[in-house]
């Protein structure tokens, strides 16, 4: 299972989550968040709550 630090998401954005109780990626989050950092276009499809709208945080990335 690939973490958020392995992820290399911004540590306050990592806080944040762990915050929310949120402490590991979903398997959509872990395939798809070094692609849209890597300003990647992804066409994703999977089951509602699966975290998809998570998946876009680039924008919260930026310090």
């Amino acid at each position: 299972m690939t973490t958020f630090n392995e992820l290399n998401l911004n540590k306050n954005l990592i806080d944040g989550l762990k915050k929310q109780n949120i402490t590991e990626p979903t398997k959509v989050q872990s395939l798809t968040i070094n692609k849209i950092l890597d300003n990647k276009d992804l066409i994703v499809n999977a089951q509602t709550g699966s975290g998809k709208k998570r998946s876009g945080w680039k924008i919260l990335q930026r310090n």
